[in-house]
């Protein structure tokens, strides 16, 4: 795990909590079967991490890492 982490830059590790958060909310909500989580967490994870550092394969991976 430890190593992963090393991937990310240290002012974007406050997005990983982040979407742990929206994770944990996406469970609370009925209508979303928890199949579906994992998939939407990654394409948030891919879109903010997109948002903050822009369009690049850097920030894909990181996104996906996270």
């Amino acid at each position: 795990m430890d190593n992963l982490i090393s991937f990310i830059p240290e002012q974007l590790l406050i997005l990983v909590a982040a979407i742990y958060v929206l994770g944990v909310g996406c469970k609370k909500h009925k209508q979303l079967d928890n199949k579906y989580i994992p998939v939407v967490l990654l394409i948030l994870g891919i879109g903010f991490f997109i948002w903050m550092l822009g369009l690049n394969a850097d920030a894909v991976l990181q996104g996906v890492i996270c």
